[in-house]
């Protein structure tokens, strides 16, 4: 696995670099279903989907959160903590 691993970063790297995007689809994928969409034998172990293409736009890199405050508050969460919210609610119960 940690080959098949190694070999995709490179893949993406690569893609990358010819102007293509890609993403890893590995933990999502069901590797009975793969095999039977792509008409894979049983010896077959599918661990990873990398779809390949070119992308639609270039995103703007996303302004990350600062190391002092990782964790963004939410409304909810803000009631409980003053009190006035249920907490039942948050834990989903």
């Amino acid at each position: 696995m940690q080959d098949a691993t190694i070999a995709c970063a490179y893949a993406q790297l690569a893609a990358t670099a010819l102007g293509l995007a890609t993403t890893w689809l590995g933990a999502t994928i069901d590797p009975e279903a793969t095999r039977n969409a792509l008409g894979l034998t049983e010896d077959f172990r599918p661990l990873v989907i990398m779809p390949l293409g070119y992308p639609d736009e270039n995103p703007r890199f996303k302004r990350l959160r600062s190391l002092q405050n990782p964790v963004r508050e939410t409304e909810e969460l803000r009631e409980v903590k003053t009190g006035v919210g249920d907490p039942e609610v948050i834990r989903g119960q």
